[in-house]
């Protein structure tokens, strides 16, 4: 038997970690990366148990989710961020290019746009009620369940050639989503390339008012 001096086995016991390694990068190329549908369906079953809901607020037969009790949770809100993020990436694509301006709807908008433009480096834009912001207004009408209200967007903050990506909480009737999107349409050479939403209330139908893209994080199946 021939004998196998110290270098021999250095050289063996090289090519076994070098193999190794290669073996472990390779599980990790090989590894499929989890997609924002996978990643919901985790989020969700993590995350309804914590939500708060109050029977008939603001009105009798109305299960109202209160959005807030998001926020009132650091470890929820960032995760429920986390799964934006993950929406936006994979639906709508580079920030400050596939889309320049965020734009929240009153209000809950307001809290979730500003988190992420910050993030992207791009300009958060509001769309608030008639008579809440100052200076000259883009503005547009709607119809509601019972009457009409309106909306406004502030005439200088979409400038000729932004593309514009709203954001909001909920997606219930739609009316409101669908007059955002025509608001920013009716702007001249703004376009309006779609919406994320947490949460969609699916038996409500809310998105067959809406003209552009739709993408949800977390679907609600209430029986209507």
């Amino acid at each position: 038997m021939e004998n196998i001096t110290n270098k021999q086995l250095g050289v063996a016991a090289l090519g076994v970690f070098t193999a190794a390694v290669a073996l472990s990068f390779a599980k990790k190329e090989n590894k499929k990366e989890q997609t924002v549908e996978e990643f919901a369906e985790e989020l969700e079953a993590e995350i309804m148990p914590l939500l708060k809901f109050y029977p008939d607020f603001p009105k009798k037969g109305v299960n109202f989710l209160d959005v807030f009790s998001i926020t009132e949770q650091p470890e929820v809100f960032h995760k429920i961020m986390e799964g934006l993020r993950r929406l936006v990436k994979e639906k709508f694509g580079e920030p400050g290019k596939d889309f320049t301006h965020l734009v929240g709807l009153e209000s809950k908008g307001f809290v979730l746009g500003p988190v992420l433009a910050l993030e992207y480096n791009i300009p958060f834009v509001p769309i608030r009620k008639e008579g809440k912001l100052p200076g000259e207004c883009w503005t547009q009408d709607y119809n509601l369940e019972y009457g009409s209200d309106t909306i406004q967007i502030h005439k200088h903050a979409l400038p000729a050639g932004s593309k514009a990506l709203m954001v909001d909480d909920l997606l219930a009737t739609g009316g409101t989503l669908a007059a955002g999107e025509a608001l920013i349409r009716n702007i001249p050479d703004v376009k309006c390339i779609g919406s994320f939403i947490i949460f969609e209330i699916d038996c409500l139908k809310g998105r067959k008012k809406t003209a552009e893209r739709v993408e949800t994080l977390i679907h609600l199946k209430f029986e209507e």
